[in-house]
């Protein structure tokens, strides 16, 4: 069955494939970091590999206009990058993780590249395929996925880690890399106006020029480059901050999995706002919200210590309105 053909069915289609990129994303950069922290990894070596780790998604601009080079064949890019994915997951088997920061690097790094064009390539067949006027709800059901497939591998690992073990959920995530993977091959190519209006080296460098020098690609930088800003950091460190602050490793899960709940409802909210009261307007709203629940997050830390896990959480419903308002205003 075509799921692309149907507003459900592209629903359904594009929430497994964000699943497939939330689930290593959740283990490598809520539940590694905790992992290492707790196996006594310093914290600036934690941070310097999860900043390296979200160097591809800053930088894929540079590689991503090749996938409108062959406009017919995203799905093809999205099979090649799961299966690249899957293959740098699998050394995590047999490494020691807290002891081998170094050797785990380049395979992580590949794998981050991996998965960032591959998160190109879905946005890029989403837009091809979903009308604009569903694109919020489709934003919101795209994170409901992403957000899954985190809790899963991420705080879900956490909490299980004493039950199946961490390798039983490495090769987990492997083989639901290969389930989406199949999904992705029953589903369509490109529309065929869609094919021939960018198909060729020429459409695309005219398209490109184009936006150039238009004021939505600056607007659109600015938004990313100030959310990103916002709640990136606050994600990468979540887990860190927790342990430093007395925190169990279960304990940590148990928070992950209640920001999960608080980012699925933001992101579903978030998705229909965008619809209703345009993209640009709920993006504007939501990111004013965010910054405002960053700032007393922070607050709580120096002068309100009861309050700190609570003001923490709210950060990421914060986060879960956001993002989906501004996917829907980048897909746009």
């Amino acid at each position: 069955m075509d799921l692309s053909k149907t507003t459900r069915g592209r629903r359904a289609l594009f929430a497994a494939l964000y699943f497939s990129e939330g689930a290593p994303i959740g283990f490598l950069w809520w539940a590694l970091p905790a992992t290492l922290r707790e196996g006594g990894a310093p914290v600036e070596a934690i941070t310097g590999l999860t900043a390296m780790l979200a160097l591809p998604w800053a930088i894929k601009f540079v590689w991503a206009p090749l996938i409108d080079l062959t406009p017919a064949k995203r799905r093809w890019w999205i099979v090649g990058c799961q299966t690249l994915m899957a293959l740098t997951l699998a050394p995590l088997l047999w490494l020691d993780l807290a002891g081998s920061i170094a050797t785990l690097t380049p395979f992580l790094l590949a794998h981050a590249v991996a998965a960032s064009t591959q998160d190109a390539a879905i946005d890029a067949y989403a837009i091809s395929v979903a009308p604009e006027e569903e694109r919020g709800r489709l934003s919101g059901a795209m994170q409901a996925g992403m957000l899954t497939g985190r809790w899963a591998f991420g705080a879900g690992l956490l909490l299980a880690a004493g039950t199946v073990g961490r390798n039983t959920a490495i090769a987990a995530m492997i083989v639901l890399l290969g389930c989406v993977t199949a999904l992705v091959l029953t589903a369509t190519s490109e529309p065929r106006s869609q094919a021939r209006t960018a198909s060729g080296g020429r459409g695309v460098v005219k398209a490109l020029r184009a936006a150039l020098h238009g004021r939505n690609l600056a607007l659109g930088l600015v938004v990313a480059l100030l959310g990103g800003a916002a709640f990136e950091t606050v994600g990468a460190l979540a887990g860190p901050y927790l342990i430093d602050r007395g925190v169990s490793e279960s304990g940590v899960g148990l928070f992950f999995t209640g920001t999960i709940v608080l980012m699925l409802a933001g992101a579903l909210a978030g998705g229909v706002a965008a619809d209703r009261w345009g993209a640009r307007t709920a993006t504007a709203t939501f990111l004013a919200v965010l910054a405002a629940l960053v700032s007393m997050a922070a607050a709580a830390d120096w002068w309100f210590e009861s309050s700190r896990v609570v003001t923490l959480a709210a950060v990421y419903l914060g986060i879960g309105l956001y993002t989906a308002a501004s996917y829907a205003l980048f897909m746009n």
